[in-house]
């Protein structure tokens, strides 16, 4: 009898941690300035928002694909999370110096189920897209839109439209 809870005990074990090792593919191509961030994306992180706190959701990005645990992507369109992001920094190559963009882009939840999504981030940094958009925010020197299948999401363009 001790050897068959023994042997139930290792298998469910076994068993939990294979299934917390299953990972979630999810489809996200990230545009910053009009190219496809391929080999420029650092510390990417996804931050949950609940009633209780913050908590950080281990992921990898790779161009084109975030991968993380199918519990951490259950727990993301849970009831319990208000809000998430994605924070990155974008490393550009500009004269020969290298300059770092940090940025928080706000991911709804709707997004995660459709099967491709493309970020497209915009620099304001940048003369070509100063006047064309706002901020998201006070301190945020970027503005962001997403296309996928079932949504397109748009902040306002100033009203000049250039």
């Amino acid at each position: 009898m001790k050897k068959c809870i023994k042997l139930f005990f290792i298998c469910f074990s076994t068993f939990n941690a294979f299934s917390q090792s299953i990972a979630k593919q999810l489809d996200f191509i990230i545009v910053i300035d009009e190219k496809i961030a391929t080999n420029s994306i650092y510390s990417f992180e996804i931050k949950a928002t609940t009633y209780l706190g913050n908590r950080d959701i281990e992921s990898n990005y790779f161009p084109g694909n975030i991968s993380m645990s199918q519990d951490d992507f259950n727990f993301l369109l849970s009831d319990s999370v208000n809000k998430f992001y994605f924070l990155f920094t974008y490393y550009e190559y500009i004269n020969k110096k290298q300059i770092a963009y940090t940025y928080e882009i706000e991911i709804k939840k709707p997004w995660l189920k459709d099967n491709f999504n493309i970020i497209y981030i915009y620099n304001l940094n940048k003369e070509k897209y100063k006047k064309k958009y706002n901020p998201i925010s006070k301190g945020k020197n970027y503005n962001y839109e997403l296309d996928s299948p079932s949504n397109t999401y748009k902040l306002l363009k100033n009203y000049s439209g250039k």
